[in-house]
């Protein structure tokens, strides 16, 4: 065989290999911050490769491409990772990769096994503190679901429940109790103050529901405009 012969030949499957599925596949990036046999069944499922190239990029001394990646996994999140992801603080190679995909608004999935806080309850004014940046962090629009989801909900995109513990009912102000955590935060006092406002944060609640009548003072406003709380006349 002639030498023009064997480059057109092996030009040709270069190209046809170019053009095939295995090289036109998304690129799913895997984050953890130690080697662990879970995040090894994420980069080896035969459902997830069918669909995408996994990449972990602890394996790549976290040289990898956020850009150019369809959506990331998270694994191994710490209740100090996930502090830092929340509060914006990207000092790590983990969290500054897991922040810089939120920022590019690429879909993030965290399985919730990986989730140092769910260890924990939500009976201390601490621990409410902390599932308020779970919540925060869902609220970017992080996904979380179980291992055995993982792979159907990669590649269907199902929304999964929230891992912060459900709202309970609305509470008065006047007497609510402290383990309860709620979404709506009802008050029957003439006046609204910031530390109303405060009690209401520290119950969870994201709506604070008052009468028609009722004074709002201008410093419970503005708690409430800082920590994205609504008061709703009723």
């Amino acid at each position: 065989m002639e030498y023009s012969e064997l480059v057109r030949q092996i030009a040709e499957k270069v190209s046809a290999y170019l053009e095939s599925d295995c090289c036109n596949k998304k690129r799913l990036l895997i984050l953890t911050q130690e080697h662990g046999t879970e995040c090894h069944k994420a980069l080896e499922c035969p459902k997830l490769n069918e669909h995408f190239s996994t990449e972990c990029a602890l394996l790549n001394e976290y040289s990898c491409d956020v850009d150019g990646c369809e959506g990331v996994v998270l694994f191994n999140l710490t209740n100090a990772a996930l502090s830092r992801i929340v509060s914006g603080i990207c000092d790590t190679p983990y969290t500054s990769a897991a922040a810089k995909a939120l920022l590019l608004g690429k879909p993030v999935w965290v399985p919730k096994e990986e989730i140092e806080l769910l260890k924990y309850d939500a009976s201390s004014q601490y621990g409410k503190m902390m599932y308020e940046n779970l919540r925060r962090l869902e609220s970017f629009g992080v996904t979380v679901c179980s291992y055995n989801d993982l792979s159907d909900t990669i590649i269907g995109g199902t929304c999964s429940e929230s891992a912060c513990p459900k709202s309970g009912p609305a509470v008065c102000c006047e007497d609510a109790p402290a383990k309860n955590i709620c979404k709506d935060f009802l008050c029957s006092k003439k006046v609204i103050t910031e530390k109303d406002m405060v009690s209401a944060r520290s119950e969870g609640a994201d709506r604070v529901l008052v009468g028609q009548k009722t004074i709002v003072t201008d410093l419970a406003r503005e708690y409430a405009r800082a920590y994205d709380i609504e008061i709703i006349k009723s």
